[in-house]
């Protein structure tokens, strides 16, 4: 006999078999909705930004900048370390400076392409502000992107 399973607001209710010359049933309430063995509710991302070695005005644009981006965060990694930190992170975007961008960019382009995100290079040298009026456009573009692609699943 296969079990059904009748559920409401107040709990699920499994039907017994008590008698089965006369065919009775009897139901048996149990405090939640069977349990899913594997969802097919697709969890929602969190917007990330992996900065990669940054130094300080470039830190200082970057957390001023996704501010104004939309809901994201910032993840600050070193470049031996950033391959893991952004699989583990999928960031909409990987921000770096031009001179360790010209290291590998090829690498730095493969990375971003298996985690659906873009790389955002930034020139060396430059104050807070120039770097904020650069990064925050460029930042908003690469969002918008995402977040389009991520209301597709």
């Amino acid at each position: 006999m296969s079990r059904q399973f009748v559920c409401f607001g107040g709990g699920c209710k499994i039907p017994v078999r008590n008698d089965e010359r006369h065919g009775t049933f009897n139901t048996v309430t149990s405090t939640g909705p069977p349990r899913r063995t594997l969802s097919t509710i697709p969890e929602g991302r969190i917007p990330f930004v992996v900065v990669v070695a940054p130094g300080p005005e470039l830190l200082d644009a970057c957390r001023e900048a996704t501010r104004f981006v939309g809901p994201s965060q910032l993840e600050v990694t070193d470049v031996s370390a950033a391959a893991t930190s952004v699989a583990e992170r999928r960031p909409f975007s990987i921000v770096i400076e031009e001179d360790l961008y010209a290291f590998d960019p090829n690498e730095f382009l493969a990375l971003a392409r298996d985690v659906g995100g873009e790389v955002i290079t930034m020139p060396t040298g430059l104050g807070r502000d120039d770097l904020l009026a650069l990064l925050i456009p460029r930042l908003k573009v690469a969002f918008q992107r995402w977040d389009s692609y991520e209301a597709l699943f």
